[in-house]
């Protein structure tokens, strides 16, 4: 049996993959029995552009916060979630890009205030996205949707010219990699990334030999 053919885009998680992400700093001023809900129920309506920056605290402060916070307090919290680049992952697709062994594409989960963010503390990020005079992302806020339903990966594929079977995907999430699945990319082509464990960052090194080797 014939191997399959290398792939040419790599889908590429932005928190907990390529950035690393600390939560606790909002989490904190919120009461612990809504933490849950908030995460589940208001950010993904934050991340698909239901709910902009100033609704979302509108919607926090009227039963949320353990007590009151300012707004002023709340975006200074929110700004410090976003604590650096991942070294080791952006140093794997730095090289992955500078030996042309595959596109790039961004596919994320995100909203207006975080992504901005990324451009003022990890600007470096935007240079592995950036082809010609243009970025190859694909954004949750900018589709309404969240790439657990699919939709994010098929757009991907028709805004940035490829097809399912020519792309791999690294997330650290698996109900966005099997939502990746779904929508017709291959299993053994998509990577549970944890961030920060070495054993895990050596089998994604492998990952990258396998789907897009050396020419």
């Amino acid at each position: 049996m014939k191997d399959k053919a290398p792939k040419k885009v790599l889908c590429v998680d932005l928190g907990a993959v390529l950035i690393e992400f600390d939560g606790s700093p909002v989490e904190q001023l919120i009461k612990k029995e809504k933490r849950k809900r908030f995460t589940e129920q208001v950010i993904p309506r934050h991340d698909k552009d239901e709910l902009h920056l100033w609704y979302l605290y509108k919607e926090l402060v009227s039963g949320y916060f353990e007590e009151f916070v300012t707004f002023e307090k709340f975006v200074q919290a929110y700004a410090s979630c976003i604590v650096k680049t991942h070294r080791p992952m952006f140093e794997a697709l730095f090289q992955l890009r500078k030996e042309n062994r595959a596109r790039l594409v961004c596919t994320t989960d995100n909203n207006h205030f975080a992504f901005a963010q990324l451009a003022l503390k990890c600007p470096e990020i935007f240079q592995l996205f950036k082809e010609g005079n243009g970025y190859q992302f694909v954004i949750s806020y900018i589709l309404h949707a969240l790439k657990i339903d699919g939709s994010p990966f098929t757009r991907a594929g028709s805004e940035f010219g490829f097809a399912p079977s020519e792309g791999a995907v690294v997330d650290d999430r698996d109900y966005n990699l099997e939502a990746a699945v779904k929508v017709g990319f291959d299993k053994s082509a998509c990577f549970l990334y944890k961030q920060g464990n070495k054993l895990n960052q050596k089998q994604f090194k492998k990952f990258l030999e396998k789907n897009f080797p050396k020419k």
